[in-house]
């Protein structure tokens, strides 16, 4: 039973060392994730000012810069432009939504890894104090059985020393009884 307790707490010890290293791994990632998103709020900050400080403008500036055109390739040639300044402004807003969800993933990951490890320490600590009860409860029936083995040595002592002494007895009876037959006869 104590085997087993140990197998497990083994088992269980190599689980904490693997949450551990899985929750550096996440520290790692969130680290990462929020540089990134740092940085990536700087650009999309700088880009929300210079739109900002135009204001309304741009809107009427990409207007104008479309109606100002000379020909219908000059009209095309800048909508393709404006279209690409407006899908990059996209996709820079889409990439700042894509780092905080998995920033806030990443996290959460965290969370549940140590939860995890906060988990199979307690499964540890019961294991470990389940070990020490096995080893009280062993060690006190190993002086019991102690206490019972001097006993019975003990006793089988007596019994030895109690069939010595009615062999000796039973031995030298019989040789009385001769004496004694002897001792009639000559007395006869």
């Amino acid at each position: 039973e104590i085997s087993l307790s140990m197998e497990r707490s083994q088992i269980l010890n190599e689980k904490i060392v693997t949450q551990q290293e899985k929750i550096k791994e996440t520290e790692i990632e969130i680290n990462k994730a929020d540089e990134d998103l740092v940085n990536h709020k700087e650009i999309y900050s700088e880009r929300l000012k210079s739109i900002q400080v135009k204001g309304n403008q741009s809107v009427v500036t990409y207007a104008e810069l479309l109606l100002s055109a000379g020909s219908i390739s000059e009209f095309f040639n800048r909508f393709t432009a404006i279209s690409k300044i407006i899908e990059n402004d996209n996709e820079l807003l889409e990439g700042l939504r894509v780092k905080e969800v998995t920033l806030k993933e990443a996290k959460e990951q965290l969370q549940n890894h140590f939860n995890q490890l906060e988990k199979s320490k307690v499964e540890l600590a019961s294991e470990q104090k389940q070990i020490e009860e096995n080893k009280k409860q062993i060690s006190q029936e190993l002086e019991a059985a102690k206490v019972d083995l001097e006993n019975l040595r003990i006793l089988q002592e007596e019994q030895l020393a109690a069939q010595q002494e009615a062999s000796q007895e039973t031995e030298t009876t019989p040789e009385a009884q001769q004496q004694s037959q002897a001792q009639v006869s000559v007395n006869k």
